[in-house]
C-alpha cells in the first residue's frame, strides 16, 4: 500500500529547488553587496511586492451631547375615567414611562414608551377601549413639541383589563434656551 502523502512531498521538492536556481539565473535575486532596501533573499521570488499603503485608523466622530430629560406624568393626567361619575366604563391609567434620545443636527429627536392597564368599570363590558393621550415638550411656560397619541386595548371577554402599550419615534424637538421638560397625560 503506497503513502498517499510521499508523491505530493517528491513534487515540493523537485518543484522547489527547480524554481529558486530559474529565478536566480533570471537576475531576479539579489547579489551579495547589493540589496535592495526591503528585499530579502526571496524578495524577486514572485517579483517585487509595492510596499503596503500606512493604515490610517479614522478618528470617530465626537459624539454631541443630548439634552434627554426624564419623562414625568403630567399631574392629573396619570389616569382618565370614561363614563359618567356613577356608571364608570372603563379606567385608564399610565403606570411607566421611558424615553431615549439622538442628536439630529442642532435638534433632539425623542422616542417615548408609555405602558398602562385599562380596567372596565361598573358599566363596563369587554372589548375594544381607547384613550386620547398627549405627549408634551416645553422649556419654561412655552410649549416647543407636542405629540397626540391614543392607547388602545382590547379587553378579553374573560379579562377585567388589559394593558396597553405606546411607542411614539421620531418627535423632533427644536434647540433652544432653557431646561426641557417632557410629560405624557390623558386628555380629559
Amino acid at each position: 500500500m503506497r503513502n498517499k502523502w510521499i508523491e505530493p512531498v517528491r513534487a515540493v521538492c523537485v518543484v522547489l529547488p527547480v524554481s529558486l536556481a530559474l529565478t536566480a539565473c533570471m537576475g531576479g535575486g539579489a547579489s551579495q553587496g547589493q540589496s535592495p532596501s526591503g528585499s530579502g533573499m526571496f524578495s524577486g521570488l514572485f517579483g517585487a511586492a509595492p510596499a503596503p499603503a500606512p493604515v490610517v485608523a479614522a478618528a470617530p466622530a465626537p459624539v454631541a451631547e443630548v439634552e434627554c430629560p426624564q419623562v414625568e406624568i403630567r399631574e392629573g393626567g396619570a389616569n382618565l375615567r370614561q363614563g359618567d361619575a356613577k356608571a364608570v366604563k372603563t379606567q385608564f391609567t399610565i403606570k411607566n414611562v421611558a424615553r431615549e434620545c439622538a442628536a439630529a443636527g442642532d435638534s433632539v429627536v425623542f422616542k417615548v414608551g408609555i405602558e398602562g392597564l385599562a380596567l372596565i368599570g361598573t358599566a363596563g363590558k369587554p372589548g375594544p377601549a381607547s384613550a386620547p393621550v398627549t405627549i408634551t415638550f416645553t422649556r419654561g411656560d412655552k410649549i416647543v413639541a407636542t405629540r397626540a397619541t391614543t392607547a388602545k386595548v382590547i379587553i378579553p371577554a374573560d379579562e377585567e383589563q388589559a394593558q396597553f402599550r405606546i411607542i411614539e419615534d421620531g418627535i423632533k424637538v427644536p434647540p433652544g434656551i432653557g431646561d426641557l421638560a417632557v410629560t405624557v397625560g390623558f386628555k380629559g
